[in-house]
């Protein structure tokens, strides 16, 4: 077993929870002017917190004795993953839910070697379905965007 990978466990556990304690914080000081969701804007971010916390937890108990680390390939789709998210949210009111979620499902499709034909039925079904969910059984509105007139 080798203590300085148990060690990297643990120190990423700790940064972690230092993320949370401000996330957390965050969600907990969001307000908005009126209710337009069931259950309001905090419960979601609490909820991630909370279940992110259990986790951190779980690492600075248990921490893997022999984690994987990633190299090559992997870590270009990492990054990559991470530029896709940020451009999502950069652009998630602008162009609306519908559009930015296909566009992000096709790019991650094809990023992680997805066929041509899978990839863009997973962008086309997604973004749908996840819409139905959030609008008709959540009662959550999502942005419609600029494109289609939102």
């Amino acid at each position: 077993m080798n203590t300085q990978l148990l060690k990297s466990d643990r120190i990423f556990a700790v940064l972690w929870a230092l993320v949370l304690l401000w996330y957390g914080f965050t969600a907990i000081a969001l307000q908005v002017q009126f209710s337009y969701e069931p259950v309001g804007p905090r419960a979601f971010p609490l909820l991630l917190t909370i279940l992110m916390a259990i986790c951190v937890v779980y690492m600075l108990v248990k921490p893997d004795p022999d984690p994987p680390w990633p190299e090559g390939s992997l870590i270009l789709k990492l990054g990559g993953m991470a530029l896709i998210l940020a451009l999502y949210a950069a652009f998630f009111v602008d162009l609306g839910f519908l559009i930015a979620t296909a566009i992000m499902t096709l790019v991650v499709a094809r990023l992680y070697e997805g066929s041509w034909v899978g990839s863009a039925v997973a962008a086309v079904a997604i973004p749908a379905v996840l819409h139905l969910l959030f609008e008709y059984l959540l009662d959550v509105s999502l942005p419609l965007g600029s494109l289609l007139g939102g």
